[in-house]
């Protein structure tokens, strides 16, 4: 994930965004499957290793590790007891909405050492 910072490509989110809505074009396959965001990958031309996703459920961070990607989880107060259970996360990759970018740029700056 070497050169990546929140601030860039904001170009590269909104398709990201578009990409993800696109769900309903992989028949039968919903989350925990990796599919969705192996499809996004591939769209963007981007390695599965170089991508971070933000999820809030733990079927959406199964598909996320699946996928060989990194994961974040900002889960609401109904989907947080399945994320803390799950143990598929650390706890500081479990935050809060209004951490989230303060969480993403330290663990980018992590994942980068």
């Amino acid at each position: 994930m070497s050169g990546l910072h929140l601030e860039d490509d904001l170009e590269v989110i909104d398709q990201v965004i578009v990409l993800c809505s696109m769900q309903h074009l992989i028949p039968d396959k919903g989350k925990p499957d990796p599919e969705i965001y192996l499809a996004v990958a591939r769209q963007l031309n981007i390695l599965p290793a170089n991508c971070l996703v933000i999820e809030d459920s733990a079927t959406g961070i199964q598909a996320a590790l699946a996928a060989g990607m990194a994961c974040l989880a900002v889960p609401s107060s109904f989907t947080r007891p399945g994320v803390l259970q799950s143990g598929l996360l650390l706890d500081t990759n479990i935050t809060a909405p209004k951490l989230l970018q303060q969480t993403a740029e330290q663990f980018l700056l992590e994942y980068d050492q």
